[in-house]
C-alpha cells in the first residue's frame, strides 16, 4: 500500500461510464480514499470534457463497453486533447478482451484495469502511470502522489 502525505494533493480523476449505478458505486468507492479526488463522473463525453477543462484531472477512467458503442471515440477524443490538459486515459471495464485492449491502446489508452480491482492497487497503478507518463509540469507543481 502506498503512503500518502496529507500535505500533498490527491490523484484527480474523472470517470466516464454509461452504466449509472456502476459509475456512482465506483465514484463512492474511490471517494472514500483521501488520496483520490473524483472530480467528475459522467456518461457524456461533452460533460467529461467540461470536467477536464475545469479540473485538469490526472486520469480519465473510461469504460469502453458502452451501449452506444462510443467507447473508442471517447478514448480518441481524450487522447487528442492538448498535452497540458490531457488526462492519462485508462480503460476501466469488467472483462478483459485482448482485441478490445488493442483497439483501445491504438486509440490512445495507456492502461487497462478491471473494475473489480482493489482501491489500493488501483491507486498504486494509476499514480505510477501518472508519474511515468504525464509531463513533469503536470505533477511536479502539484506533488500529488507519493510512492514512498
Amino acid at each position: 500500500m502506498s503512503e500518502h502525505n496529507p500535505h500533498q494533493s490527491s490523484l484527480k480523476l474523472v470517470l466516464v461510464d454509461d452504466h449509472e449505478r456502476a459509475r456512482d458505486a465506483l465514484a463512492r468507492r474511490l471517494s472514500v480514499d483521501r488520496r483520490i479526488d473524483v472530480v467528475g463522473a459522467t456518461s457524456d463525453l461533452s460533460e467529461a470534457l467540461r470536467v477536464i477543462e475545469l479540473h485538469v484531472p490526472h486520469v480519465a477512467l473510461v469504460d469502453t463497453r458502452r451501449q452506444d458503442e462510443a467507447g473508442l471515440a471517447v478514448i480518441t477524443t481524450l487522447a487528442a486533447l492538448p498535452e497540458a490538459a490531457r488526462p492519462l486515459v485508462v480503460v476501466h471495464t469488467s472483462f478483459f478482451d485482448a482485441e478490445e485492449w488493442r483497439r483501445s491502446r491504438d486509440a490512445g489508452a495507456h492502461e487497462w484495469l478491471l473494475k473489480q480491482i482493489d482501491v489500493d492497487v488501483l491507486f498504486d497503478r494509476l499514480s505510477s502511470a501518472v508519474l511515468e507518463q504525464l509531463p513533469p509540469s503536470r505533477w511536479l507543481a502539484e506533488s500529488h502522489v507519493s510512492n514512498a
